[in-house]
């Protein structure tokens, strides 16, 4: 995994994060097909102070595996990569 955090000002931050899993044996994921979890993904994401002991983030990320594995009720298999 791979983080980039930028802060703007002393309450507001900007953050980017690539990751990677590798999950053979479907102990971190059951994907519910025989291919296993090999996904690599991203996020970025905005982080704002709004108090001493609060944050908060809104984030938007993507997921894609090298095999069908996520649900997705638009293709003709009901799976896809992303």
């Amino acid at each position: 995994m791979a983080t980039l955090r930028w802060a703007m000002d002393p309450r507001t931050a900007v953050s980017a994060r690539t990751e990677w899993y590798t999950d053979d044996d479907q102990v971190i994921a059951t994907t519910g097909v025989a291919a296993p979890l090999r996904a690599t993904g991203g996020s970025v994401g905005l982080d704002r102070r709004l108090g001493t002991l609060l944050t908060w983030r809104t984030e938007a990320r993507t997921l894609v595996n090298r095999d069908a594995i996520f649900a997705d009720r638009r293709a003709a298999s009901g799976v896809s990569r992303t």
